[in-house]
């Protein structure tokens, strides 16, 4: 098979165009240090660098969350460490307290500065984020996490909730404690009780914390507490109560008794007060309590070194702040541990996650980057071809019959 001039010619143009392209592809890897300039160069690398590269993407906002929930757990271990010390005071001033020798107005000097104290831990369990979100509040982080209701009751006002938050492929971390977990369910001493309005009552009237007057009485006879109920009636108020465990009988001497609000109200060696106007079927209780709100307990105590209670009150009041104290010291200590847990498996996910970085990296590095060696080597083949097609396709294109006449 013959082939013509022209034929041959093109070719060679084709042969030296291709020729010029490769260099010049070659040019483009040495200048930009990558192998691939297009996905048409190697369509699988290609593919596997787009997959390396998200990877990498997705660990750099897992460490961005790391980075956040480091942040928060380390604020809530500094403020369970001041929670800690702020207890140690109360302990201290516990112990003066409890001193036989001291007299009234003494008692009520060390209320003052138990008062200065019980405010600072109040206001550390409304301790608020850079974002002005509650710390303790569970997942309803824009709620006061603590507040007092009409009684002066310390109310939680959060949930349960614990905030998760992604760090690794398959890893979830808790980035909280809820102030219930920490405040709220704190382990009672023998004799610690609770009164509590019914959530269905109608009326406006609460019930106040109370006060232990007769600490034998409290611990032999609360038995599973009482009920009080207000009855119909078209004269005074009045209500009758009931053994928690028996709702049928009123409890002897207790049965229809006229009420007036604020009027003292003793069941079992504790006295509380009703104030306000309650409707007939609103229920008031007073029960034992195996948690206690350390908040109320501390100022139940407070209370006691203020109305001068007798020795043996007082005795039975600061032994029960004390073993609180130590309760809540142990609590806040467990969920300390806890928090110190999620640290250290946060301080391990950031090295996994560096090592699987890393490992992308040079992954990367060997799929993308260029062997400079082997380029110039191919650049110096490359530019003898192209100098030798050149040199062909001059002298191809000197051939002709006029040369030869």
């Amino acid at each position: 098979m013959r082939t013509s001039t022209i034929g041959f010619i093109n070719q060679s143009i084709t042969g030296i165009t291709d020729l010029q392209g490769a260099l010049q592809d070659r040019q483009a890897q040495l200048s930009s240090g990558k192998r691939i300039q297009r996905v048409s160069d190697d369509p699988l690398a290609s593919a596997r660098m787009i997959s390396l590269a998200q990877d990498n993407s997705y660990i750099q906002r897992f460490d961005d969350s790391i980075k956040v929930a480091q942040n928060n757990l380390s604020i809530q271990d500094t403020l369970l460490e001041e929670y800690s010390t702020h207890l140690t005071r109360l302990n201290e001033l516990t112990l003066q307290a409890g001193n036989a020798d001291l007299t009234a107005s003494n008692r009520q000097a060390i209320a003052v500065d138990m008062q200065q104290v019980l405010d600072a831990l109040t206001s550390l369990a409304n301790s608020r984020n850079a974002d002005g979100l509650y710390l303790f509040s569970g997942n309803r982080s824009t709620q006061q996490a603590f507040a007092k209701d009409t009684a002066g009751r310390f109310i939680y006002q959060g949930d349960q909730g614990q905030r998760m938050t992604q760090v690794g492929s398959s890893l979830n971390i808790v980035t909280n404690d809820p102030g219930s977990d920490i405040f709220s369910n704190v382990p009672a001493p023998p004799g610690t009780f609770l009164t509590a309005a019914g959530r269905d009552n109608q009326g406006n009237a609460q019930i106040t914390r109370g006060n232990v007057t007769d600490p034998t009485a409290l611990q032999q006879t609360l038995g599973q507490g009482y009920v009080i109920k207000f009855n119909a009636s078209a004269g005074l108020p009045n209500f009758s109560v009931f053994a928690a465990n028996d709702l049928d009988n009123p409890v002897s001497g207790w049965d229809h008794v006229n009420f007036s609000s604020g009027m003292n109200i003793t069941l079992s060696g504790v006295t509380f007060s009703i104030n306000g106007q309650p409707n007939a079927g609103d229920t008031f209780r007073l029960a034992p309590a195996p948690k206690q709100n350390i908040f109320d307990s501390i100022q139940m105590y407070i209370d006691a070194l203020n109305n001068q209670q007798s020795s043996t009150n007082l005795d039975f009041a600061t032994q029960n702040m004390l073993t609180s104290l130590e309760s809540a010291r142990s609590v806040a200590s467990n969920v300390q541990a806890k928090g110190g847990a999620r640290l250290a498996i946060l301080d391990s996910q950031t090295q996994i996650n560096a090592n699987i970085t890393f490992a992308n990296q040079s992954t990367l590095a060997e799929i993308s980057e260029v062997d400079y060696a082997k380029v110039i080597s191919e650049m110096s083949q490359l530019s003898l071809a192209l100098e030798a097609s050149q040199k062909m396709y001059i002298k191809v294109n000197q051939l002709h019959l006029f040369n030869f006449m």
